[in-house]
């Protein structure tokens, strides 16, 4: 029985959705069924309640709740619906398509972006729950880590993360260097979810706690050494995790720049 959840446990770290070939829940879940007492129980050498626990943290999905309740939605929400439309129109405009549209319509600066306006963008790229809607919009929400509203850049960040692309991970760096503090929270809480790290490197989400009274000169000072250690430490990581093919010794030089003097 220890084997069925070792499967579950392994499977979830590893964000696998087949062994072998095969969707391992209903695979190994029917085998494991053949086992099943009349009374719904499961023996163990050591009795029935051991066996009959593990069965339960296997059909539960046990690692994979964890995982989900460690990882969080960030500063984001998504349970307002899919805006998207489903996997047969995605071919026809989106809400988010439209928005961006008409932001490159307004006759305003790009600084000035009304309120409501962003607002709106935060809302549609949040509302998504489906991680494959969210890579089918992958170039439109890069697009927005460049906005000028720091809340229209968390929620691609958070959106982006979702997706669990490891190629993103050069671009929720660069969110580690924006100027905006829930930026860099949200990057590394994305960070935390392509790397199946949930606790990370035991870096703080709030590193400004306690520090609600403190002079401004001294919360910019504690943001920016957080923001520079961070960086140093999922910079490290991903320099030894990368591909031989994404090696590139610039960025690699770019992080001992502290962050402060660019």
């Amino acid at each position: 029985m220890y084997f069925y959840y070792c499967i579950e446990r392994a499977a979830s770290i590893g964000d696998l959705k087949e062994i072998a070939g095969r969707e391992w829940y209903t695979t190994y879940g029917d085998g494991m069924l053949t086992l099943q007492n009349e009374d719904g129980s499961f023996n163990t050498h050591t009795g029935k309640v051991v066996g009959t626990s593990f069965a339960l943290l296997y059909l539960m999905k046990s690692t994979q709740q964890i995982l989900d309740k460690q990882f969080g939605l960030g500063k984001q929400y998504a349970d307002r619906g899919n805006p998207f439309g489903d996997k047969e129109t995605k071919k026809e405009p989106t809400e988010l398509d439209t928005l961006i549209a008409d932001i490159s319509n307004l006759k305003i600066d790009v600084d000035e972006t009304p309120i409501d306006v962003a607002d709106e963008i935060v809302r549609s790229v949040t509302s998504i729950k489906d991680p494959e809607e969210l890579v089918g919009q992958m170039d439109k929400l890069k697009s927005l880590m460049e906005h000028p509203n720091a809340d229209v850049r968390k929620a691609a960040c958070w959106a982006l993360g979702r997706t669990g692309d490891f190629k993103l991970i050069p671009l929720m760096l660069d969110g580690i260097r924006d100027p905006d503090l829930d930026v860099n929270v949200e990057a590394v809480a994305a960070l935390r979810f392509i790397s199946r790290k949930p606790h990370g490197f035991g870096e703080s989400l709030n590193p400004m706690e306690g520090l609600d009274k403190a002079p401004s000169e001294e919360r910019l000072r504690v943001a920016n050494d957080w923001r520079q250690k961070i960086l140093k430490q999922w910079s490290a990581w991903y320099f030894a995790a990368r591909p031989y093919e994404e090696t590139n010794r610039l960025d690699e030089l770019q992080v001992k720049v502290p962050l402060g003097t660019r």
